[in-house]
């Protein structure tokens, strides 16, 4: 790399530095991996994730999480709202759901059942 940079190279890519440092995130994210492979598989756990559409669910429209209590009333964990297309991970508790958007939650299937029942 050295050699490269004394040539007038201004960014140097070494692959044996990229794969480890590949490496080294696949061992550091090795827990998310697997809890997410859990969620998606239903593993054991009790809760998976899912997606509550707010075009199915237009009760929950032009209100906020906050108001809406999810975690409380049905023990529904938000861990991301997609909007217009892309993901919203640091969703604020006040902010207004509109119609088009969904929630991707972790949830149990009777809490799933209660929110559909609810907000239909």
């Amino acid at each position: 790399g050295r050699l490269l940079r004394k040539a007038g190279a201004n960014d140097v890519i070494l692959l044996d530095d990229l794969g480890a440092y590949r490496f080294a995130r696949s061992l550091l994210h090795r827990e998310a991996v697997s809890l997410v492979d859990e969620l998606l598989s239903g593993g054991g756990l009790s809760h998976g994730l899912a997606v509550l559409d707010l075009d199915e669910l237009p009760g929950m429209a032009g209100r906020s999480l906050r108001d809406l209590d999810l975690r409380g009333a049905f023990g529904i964990q938000v861990v991301s709202l997609k909007r217009d297309g892309a993901y919203v991970p640091d969703l604020e508790p006040g902010e207004k759901l509109r119609d088009g958007d969904s929630l991707i939650v972790i949830a149990r299937g009777d809490g799933l059942r209660a929110v559909r029942e609810r907000f239909a």
